[in-house]
Order: C-alpha cells, then sequence, then structure tokens
C-alpha cells in the first residue's frame, strides 16, 4: 500500500525497506503472496507515463522512488533466482540434501559475486543448465503476470541516459533482464516484444522490437552511458542469452 502512497517519503522509504529485506526467504514468501511485485512495479510504471507524457516537474521527485525501487527489484529477482538455482545444485549433488528448506530467516546472499558464481556454474555444468531449464521456476508466473519484459524495454527505451537517476534505474533494470533470460519463456518475451507507445526522446520512435532497444544500447554503451549503460558486459548478456544461450 505504502508503494501507491501520495507521499513521495512514504513510497521511498517503502522501496528502501523491500530492497533490505526481500532476500530473506520468509520475507520473499510473504511479498510474493501479497502480490508485491504489481506494488513494486507501480513507480516505475508511473515513471514511464510521466516520460512519455513529458512532465519534468513530476519526475523530479518520482525519479527518486523509481530509483529504489528498481533496486528492490534486482534485489528481489536475484533472490528468487539463488534460491531456485542453488536448490537445484542441492538436488543434483545430494537428493536428500534437496528436501532440506532454507533457513526462513536467513538471509539469501545476493551479492553481484554470488550471482556470478552460480552464473559460472551455469555456463560449465551442463547437468545443472539443464535442470534449470527442464525445472518450473516460479518467479516466471510473477514475471509473465506482470508483463516485466515490455516494461523493462519501455524504460530503457523512454529514459534518458545522461541522468544519474535514470542511468542508474536502467542499469538495475538491465540485470533484473541478464537473469530471467536465462529462461526460454523471457528470451521468447524478449525477442517477440514490440513496442506501440510514443516517447518525447528524439529518434525512440526508431526502436520498436526489443532487440533493436538492446542492439542500439550496446552500440552506445561506451564512456558517456545512453540508456544508463555503465557497463555493457550487461547488455551484451541479455543479447547472448537470446541469440546462442550456452547450455540452456
Amino acid at each position: 500500500t505504502l508503494l501507491a502512497a501520495s507521499s513521495d517519503a512514504a513510497r521511498k522509504n517503502a522501496a528502501l525497506f523491500f530492497d533490505s529485506a526481500v532476500h530473506y526467504p520468509v520475507m520473499l514468501e510473504c511479498f510474493d503472496a501479497a502480490d508485491g511485485l504489481h506494488r513494486l512495479l507501480y513507480p516505475l510504471r508511473h515513471v514511464v507515463q510521466l516520460l512519455q507524457s513529458g512532465d519534468p516537474a513530476q519526475l523530479r521527485s518520482e525519479k527518486q522512488v523509481a530509483y529504489h525501487a528498481s533496486r528492490a527489484l534486482l534485489q528481489y529477482v536475484r533472490a528468487h533466482w539463488v534460491s531456485h538455482t542453488t536448490a537445484l545444485q542441492r538436488r543434483l549433488t545430494n537428493n536428500q540434501a534437496a528436501a532440506a528448506a532454507p533457513q526462513p530467516h536467513k538471509p539469501i546472499n545476493t551479492s553481484a559475486a554470488a550471482v556470478d558464481e552460480l552464473m559460472a556454474a551455469l555456463a560449465t555444468d551442463a547437468k545443472l543448465a539443464e535442470a534449470f531449464v527442464r525445472t518450473r521456476w516460479p518467479l516466471l508466473d510473477h514475471v509473465a503476470e506482470q508483463h516485466l519484459v515490455s516494461l523493462i524495454l519501455e524504460l530503457i527505451r523512454a529514459m534518458p541516459g545522461e541522468e544519474r537517476y535514470f542511468s542508474d534505474i536502467c542499469l538495475y533494470c538491465l540485470e533484473v533482464l541478464q537473469l530471467i533470460t536465462l529462461s526460454p519463456l523471457p528470451r521468447r518475451d524478449l525477442i517477440a516484444t514490440t513496442s506501440s507507445t510514443s516517447s518525447t526522446r528524439p529518434g525512440s520512435h526508431q526502436l520498436r522490437s526489443g532487440m533493436a532497444v538492446l542492439l542500439h544500447a550496446a552500440s552506445t554503451g561506451n564512456a558517456t552511458p545512453f540508456y544508463g549503460l555503465a557497463d555493457p558486459e550487461v547488455n551484451k548478456a541479455i543479447y547472448v542469452h537470446c541469440s546462442n544461450s550456452p547450455n540452456i
């Protein structure tokens, strides 16, 4: 409820709370049970609307809320992805260990180092990669329900990359795409997605398809990041997942 409140401070503090707490299994379960992803995406959807309508006055305050919401979104997806992938690892290593549920009050390690380690495991362990594809990942149900892929593409497409808050929002959202496009269904959504909305940013009308948005962002990811692409390797990873995903 606070994420949709009229107070900027209340919405920002709610997003900050979820950014810090959603990686606890007990909180993650409660968050999903309360349709938390739908509420967490509200500030991001609002920013897209404001950018498309060209309302700079509201954007000044809303971009801070969206920044914290995008950080919380990344933590949320990382928590689900790490939990799912490590459960598959346990199952493949020891079937008895797979039955042991994670401790609900022990935080999931969602650090960049932990994510990189699991990414490397998926790339080198064929059995783990096959299990990842064949095993249902519950997060994808929420992703599909909320049309997360198309929302992220609209954010990247509409946002001016020269502003720090917008740059960081885009980077966090691209990292979310990097994780979810490891699975086939989000990859298909990204490839199939086309945009029918307009944007006030010059040249954005030409970027209709999801792959066109990513390719344009990759081609302009340099010392002055466009679309907030501070690290072009993130965008390249998404493109690789969609065109030639190794082992997955």
